[in-house]
């Protein structure tokens, strides 16, 4: 005997994919926030958050805070690796209604050049160097040049000097604009 094949008829459910919200970017136009910008280029680009992590060397976990806005404190240089990942000006990241020049240099765009404080920190930072390598370097506290940045406490001649070889600059570049406001 033969056997016969028999066809159960069984009910298929076909799934298509839906698009994936969080891949979704609002307009470059509504990005209000620092976080929501990267985001908009990051996915205009076609990049993870790993790849962009990874192509910007920093880790996962402080891009999804970025992105998300959960920080406030996000330092300059971070901004400006970002921006080279995604090939893009760091400029881009910052609306310009105060009517500074779109030209200027991005570290002076996020900290003015107006005390002597901001130019230890944009001169420090331009040279890529932490508060910690930097405190190494002039050998003072790190609280101690936290201060000076800040604007706090003035360093003394002394200290002065010691910032300004280690900078590379001299005296008077530091503290060239206080001269200027005197006369």
């Amino acid at each position: 005997m033969q056997r016969v094949k028999r066809f159960i008829p069984v009910e298929l459910t076909l799934y298509l994919p839906t698009p994936d919200i969080r891949l979704i970017a609002l307009p470059l136009s509504a990005c209000k926030t620092l976080g929501n910008k990267i985001r908009y280029y990051r996915l205009e680009k076609g990049l993870t958050q790993e790849d962009l992590a990874a192509l910007s060397g920093i880790s996962k976990t402080y891009l999804v805070q970025i992105e998300k806005s959960n920080r406030s404190d996000i330092n300059p240089l971070y901004i400006e690796r970002i921006a080279n990942a995604l090939e893009i000006n760091p400029l881009n990241f910052y609306p310009f209604n105060k009517g500074r020049a779109k030209n200027k240099n991005f570290i002076d765009y996020i900290i003015p050049p107006t005390s002597l404080g901001s130019k230890i920190k944009n001169l420090r930072l331009k040279q890529g160097l932490t508060l910690k390598e930097f405190t190494k370097k002039v050998k003072l506290s790190k609280d101690c040049i936290w201060r000076y940045e800040k604007g706090i406490a003035m360093p003394s001649r002394e200290i002065l000097f010691r910032i300004a070889s280690s900078l590379n600059v001299s005296v008077a570049e530091l503290t060239k604009e206080k001269l200027e406001r005197r006369k």
